[in-house]
């Protein structure tokens, strides 16, 4: 599964920003969150089928399904226009994420101003900044958000590599950053053990979920 590349300079196959084909993986990537986090919930069973953590796999799920759809909706500009607006592409990720983003998080302010839940100094710095993923211990109503930051950095990053490279190079850089996802995670391992950062999903850890989509 990948969108069609290129054999040439305007023979990259039109798409849909909806494929119905894979509203089944995102079915089974939220069934794998909400199984993973009720099993850490006072009475629920908690189900051991030995694939480690479910939330974290139903996210990396949603990483690859994430990396494909970006990826062809960049390629669907580039064959219908010959380039792509990264600016436009920005303003409608922003439009798309933004708005129920801050809301939430102002919300989470207005009930930290009034007492009923707890945040630490720098949480709703990190979550404005879309940099939870690099916090270490954040807060439990921030903490969720460090997938939206991984995201959040992977459109800021991925457009940039296309329209900088063009869309033959960029593959390259993809299959680079498969590479070193795992060589990322091995040396957080080895360095970075008794510190509150051994476990924190920062991007070059996780990116290579991304990077197969």
């Amino acid at each position: 599964m990948k969108p069609s590349i290129i054999t040439g300079s305007s023979d990259i196959v039109k798409s849909s920003s909806h494929l119905p084909s894979l509203d089944g993986l995102r079915a089974i990537s939220i069934a794998l969150v909400l199984v993973g986090h009720l099993s850490g919930t006072q009475g629920f069973i908690t189900l051991d089928l030995g694939v480690g953590d479910y939330a974290h796999l139903g996210v990396l799920v949603f990483f690859v399904i994430s990396g494909f759809l970006i990826t062809n909706l960049l390629l669907s500009d580039y064959a219908r226009n010959g380039s792509i607006s990264i600016k436009l592409f920005y303003a409608r990720r922003s439009l798309r994420i933004l708005p129920a983003s801050y809301c939430y998080l102002a919300c989470i302010f207005l009930l930290w101003l009034a007492g009923i839940v707890h945040l630490g100094r720098s949480d709703l710095w990190h979550a404005i900044t879309y940099t939870v993923n690099y916090m270490p211990n954040p807060s439990w109503q921030i903490g969720h958000l460090w997938s939206l930051s991984v995201e959040e950095q992977f459109y800021l990053l991925w457009p940039f590599a296309i329209v900088t490279l063009g869309p033959r190079r960029a593959v390259s850089v993809a299959v680079v950053v498969v590479l070193l996802g795992p060589m990322a995670r091995s040396a957080a391992w080895l360095f970075l053990r008794g510190t509150p950062y051994l476990n924190v999903p920062m991007f070059p850890a996780v990116a290579d979920s991304l990077a197969m989509g």
